[in-house]
């Protein structure tokens, strides 16, 4: 286990609540910044994983909004995860007006790619995009926008969704 990130907190005399209020009072961003680029958290840490970091600074924020009613960054402010699935449900709603594919696979779509084009679309909608992103997940896990049995029929999107069916997250669409 790398303890760097307790050795510099120690030296300088910090805690890691402290560090991430002074990171939120800006914005999230600042936060997921300062995961991902410090380099006492480079080792072993979720900052080498983009959407992890992007995860842990959401779940931060939500606990310091819903949960502990402490002032800080705003629900608001929260980051687009957009993972494959989360990209799955804007290209088949109809809601992205570019879908990016892979090279090798051309069936299977960039989300990472389309992620300012998706937080773009939430910032226009003015809706929350922590959930607007979980939201866009669960469609998946909870059964309604898999990527060879999609339940149209009954998800709760299906009046706005214009059913693409043939972009999905990871798997080849045979129709």
């Amino acid at each position: 286990m790398d303890f760097r990130i307790i050795r510099w907190l120690n030296e300088n005399g910090l805690n890691f609540i402290d560090v991430i209020v002074e990171q939120l009072q800006n914005k999230p961003f600042n936060l997921f910044e300062f995961l991902r680029t410090h380099h006492v958290l480079e080792a072993g840490w979720v900052g080498n994983d983009p959407k992890a970091c992007r995860m842990l600074v959401n779940w931060i924020v939500f606990l310091f909004n819903e949960i502990w009613k402490l002032k800080g960054a705003k629900m608001e402010e929260t980051l687009m995860i957009v993972d494959g699935h989360v990209g799955e449900v804007f290209c088949r709603s109809g809601l992205l007006e570019q879908v990016l594919y892979e090279k090798s696979r051309p069936y299977i779509i960039q989300a990472s790619k389309m992620r300012a084009s998706v937080e773009e679309i939430v910032s226009e909608s003015g809706k929350i995009p922590f959930y607007v992103d979980n939201g866009a997940f669960y469609l998946f896990e909870d059964g309604f926008c898999t990527d060879l049995s999609p339940n149209c029929l009954n998800c709760p999107i299906s009046g706005i969704c214009k059913k693409y069916k043939k972009w999905t997250a990871y798997q080849k669409w045979e129709e």
